[in-house]
């Protein structure tokens, strides 16, 4: 195996990691307000979706920059919520 393909499984693995944090908040969130809970879901299914996809498959400059976008924007809508 390569190193990209190493660092692409890295982040994979590291993505499904967080998918499931999401899936293990969403239920709290669900409880206080619904959208914030189908948020946690659907951020969940990007992230494992985009894990799998780079998982299997030789991934693109295109689907790296999407998942690492889609993490960046996850972590700040984190950040602002916390200020």
């Amino acid at each position: 195996m390569d190193t990209r393909t190493l660092l692409i499984r890295c982040a994979a693995l590291l993505t499904v990691g967080a998918a499931l944090i999401h899936v293990g908040v969403s239920a709290d969130h669900f409880q206080e307000w619904r959208v914030a809970g189908l948020f946690f879901l659907v951020s969940a299914a990007a992230q494992l979706g985009w894990a799998a996809w780079c998982w299997s498959r030789p991934s693109s400059r295109r689907v790296l920059l999407a998942g690492t976008g889609g993490s960046v924007v996850l972590a700040l809508v984190w950040a602002v919520s916390r200020t």
